[in-house]
């Protein structure tokens, strides 16, 4: 469809730039059209229709691909502006170097960690072309220097325990999303809980 001569698009533009020209404070341009986007697609009212962030649409894909190359960590920017360490995935690059949740990252290769979004660096990890990250983390006071090597980081999403109730083995596996890697995972947790001899299973999707 033809838009050139739109009149409701050139309202759009003649706002956009009204708004960088006259407005009293610096606007990211970027920020700006992202919100005109989700303004849009707030008028559709449709719940499955939503605008993605190029962030949201990489962690996204990242999840359904159930792998990816980096550090196997999740953080936090907290109030003060610090970055922080909120989970650590099992036998990732991060945890086998020994960093450890709630690490506030005070700098990643000499480079401060304050002064960055967590989007900032993210990209630096996952999109950079370094693959050794020398990162000065603050631990009960103390700062301590890390090497983490980027490497491939599986995403757990199916995890498994086992409930005993009136003599009988109940196992229980909980699927918290469906990713590449999950079927492989799902058969892995329900082989071990059958050497475990359940009596009955229970699968919460």
């Amino acid at each position: 469809k033809e838009t050139t001569n739109d009149e409701n698009l050139e309202k759009l533009i003649k706002n956009y730039e009204f708004i960088l020209d006259n407005y009293y404070m610096d606007i990211d341009k970027e920020e700006l059209i992202n919100g005109a986007i989700e303004g849009m697609m707030g008028v559709i009212e449709d719940p499955h229709s939503i605008y993605m962030l190029e962030e949201e649409y990489n962690n996204l894909n990242i999840t359904l691909e159930g792998s990816y190359k980096g550090l196997g960590v999740e953080i936090i920017k907290l109030n003060d502006g610090n970055i922080q360490i909120l989970t650590v995935f099992e036998s990732s690059p991060a945890e086998i170097a020994g960093l450890q949740v709630g690490d506030i990252i005070l700098s990643i290769n000499n480079l401060e960690a304050k002064n960055l979004e967590t989007s900032q660096f993210s990209d630096m990890v996952l999109n950079g072309e370094e693959t050794e990250f020398t990162l000065k983390v603050l631990r009960n006071e103390q700062e301590l220097e890390i090497l983490v090597k980027k490497s491939n980081v599986s995403i757990t999403s199916v995890s498994s325990k086992i409930i005993e109730s009136n003599n009988k083995k109940i196992g229980y596996i909980y699927i918290s999303v469906f990713a590449n890697n999950t079927y492989q995972q799902f058969k892995q947790q329900l082989t071990e809980l059958e050497t475990n001899g359940i009596d009955s299973l229970i699968i919460d999707v």
